[in-house]
């Protein structure tokens, strides 16, 4: 009885051995969840150029672009923003001052009208930056 008593303690000593061997962490997984941190940048982003406003307006797809500068090349002032304002048509989807303020790029779908460029090129230089129509239908008849 006692010898059967010891192989029974024995297989239950070897069990719980291999049990307590076998729930044990895997060190290959363990060491692939280590997070490496991230470097920081040691500079801050600077505000958008003029050259990052006027992507943005290409990326927002707008068909025209118009740049709106004073003749001097100083920064716009209070009454060359108010003079833009008194012009601009209220199709104009997307205004931005960029340059440091020595510009403001308009973005829009709908051609600006004449007489409102006309009116604003006599007191501020005007850009047409604006990409060009389609010209032909690919629909047409003439095309195929």
């Amino acid at each position: 009885m006692f010898r059967q008593l010891s192989i029974s303690a024995a297989a239950a000593s070897l069990v719980l051995l291999v049990l307590a061997t076998a729930c044990g962490p895997n060190q290959r997984i363990m060491n692939s969840a280590v997070e490496e941190p991230t470097p920081t940048t040691s500079e801050p982003a600077g505000p958008p150029t003029f050259d990052d406003d006027l992507a943005a307006m290409r990326n927002a797809e707008f068909r025209f672009i118009y740049v709106f500068r004073r003749k001097d090349g100083e920064p716009l002032s209070e009454d060359d923003r108010i003079h833009l304002n008194s012009y601009k048509p209220s199709e104009v989807n997307r205004a931005r001052v960029s340059d440091g303020g020595r510009a403001v790029i308009f973005g829009s779908n709908f051609r600006m009208p004449p007489e409102s460029l006309k009116e604003i090129g006599e007191r501020l230089i005007v850009e047409d930056l604006s990409t060009e129509p389609q010209t032909s239908n690919s629909n047409d008849a003439t095309s195929q």
